[in-house]
């Protein structure tokens, strides 16, 4: 069963970068389906990735039913093996200051990515400082610091040139492109 709930989340993942939440939702029931009750990892990231679909779907019930489910904050602590659903954490705080326009949610948003990205740098988790840098481009630019947002977009461009890092901008699906159009 391993081999085809990775498999099935990889297609997830795939599905949601082409804006597909649909099918995503229905090959991430498969890897349930597969891993009922066991606490590997991939179920993990199977439930974070649904939390992310909830939270693009507008379903901000079900994404922060989700963070509390798995205690998450933003002041927690920080883990590489947890990195995915920190990152998730940002994602729907990112969603729910987009759709409520209130509160502190991108303060907070950002404070987590920040704290993120100094794990990232000090861990050398290369493929994780380029999510963190996209993702706090996203918070900056819902924050209407669009050229923090942009100098973000850049450097993250430059970290992910030499290893030909494409896929994580087109796994942030619709918004990452905004950048690319004049303002």
């Amino acid at each position: 069963p391993g081999s085809m709930s990775r498999w099935h989340i990889a297609m997830a993942r795939i599905k949601m970068s082409e804006g597909d939440l649909v099918a995503a939702q229905d090959l991430l029931r498969q890897v349930d389906k597969l891993y009922k009750r066991d606490p590997f990892p991939t179920v993990h990231l199977a439930a974070a990735l649904q939390a992310q679909i909830w939270a693009a779907q507008g379903q901000l019930a079900s994404a922060l039913d989700w963070v509390r489910q798995y205690e998450l904050t933003v002041d927690g602590e920080l883990s590489y093996l947890r990195e995915f659903e920190q990152l998730t954490l940002a994602r729907i705080l990112i969603a729910q200051y987009r759709l409520e326009r209130q509160g502190d949610t991108i303060a907070r948003a950002i404070h987590l990515l920040d704290r993120l990205w100094q794990a990232a740098e000090a861990g050398g988790w290369g493929r994780s400082q380029l999510q963190i840098l996209i993702l706090q481009a996203l918070a900056q630019q819902e924050r209407g610091e669009m050229a923090k947002a942009l100098a973000l977009i850049q450097q993250a461009l430059r970290l992910a040139e030499p290893e030909g890092y494409m896929r994580v901008f087109i796994e942030e699906g619709q918004p990452s492109g905004n950048y690319w159009q004049p303002a």
